[in-house]
């Protein structure tokens, strides 16, 4: 179930960056080195991405790692459009749809690594619902920044800041810069959703395995 869910997501980030690379081929050209370390990146890290799910994953946690990959994909799909979309919240809806997304991405993290290590007894398998959740929290997001480049493009023009950032560049082609931009967010976003994971669900592995350690203390 993971793995078609996973190979699904990532077939469209695959055709996604595809497709904006096509139809602004300028952001290939932009800069000097750029472009061509966005490209190697993005190609290297979803080959990396490629290679870690074939990890396998026992079929009593992939329904698991499923839900937490939801949960921390839509919180970063959330947090994303909050922060790009010109929406101007208030600071109930701020700390709501904003910090409450990248804290939930946090703690459902550290708790996947706690349940799998504790329900399986073995640290590495926590580590690996962690990563492979957080992977699939990362395809959700750059797939998201993906799309406003495709959906949302003349709200990103509009946005203040974008432009701003713009002058600064020194660019010629507020688009391209755009794309090139965003692709760049997009590629953070699966590093933080590898090794974001990895991180977290550590802590979530090492608490669950000092509970046992404590549980079998008190009962001898």
């Amino acid at each position: 179930m993971f793995k078609k869910i996973f190979s699904f997501l990532f077939f469209i980030v695959i055709f996604s960056l595809s497709f904006i690379f096509l139809i602004h081929p300028a952001a290939i050209t932009l800069g000097k080195w750029q472009s061509p370390v966005l490209l190697l990146l993005l190609a290297l890290t979803l080959e990396i991405y490629w290679k870690v799910v074939s990890w396998n994953s026992k079929p009593q946690k992939e329904r698991v790692v499923v839900f937490a990959g939801y949960i921390m994909g839509f919180s970063w799909v959330c947090e994303i459009l909050m922060g790009n979309l010109n929406l101007h919240p208030s600071i109930i809806a701020l700390n709501l749809f904003y910090r409450g997304p990248i804290l939930l991405v946090v703690l459902t993290n550290i708790a996947i690594g706690f349940f799998i290590t504790l329900k399986q007894k073995h640290f590495l398998a926590g580590l690996i619902a962690g990563v492979q959740s957080g992977m699939m929290s990362g395809l959700f997001a750059i797939e998201t920044l993906v799309g406003l480049i495709i959906f949302a493009l003349p709200i990103q023009l509009a946005d203040v800041q974008n432009k701003q950032e713009f002058l600064r560049s020194g660019g010629a082609d507020f688009t391209a810069f755009l794309v090139q931009g965003y692709s760049f967010a997009g590629l953070n976003h699966l590093w933080i959703g590898l090794f974001g994971g990895l991180l977290l669900a550590s802590i979530g592995s090492f608490f669950a395995l000092l509970l046992q350690k404590a549980v079998k203390y008190l009962i001898k």
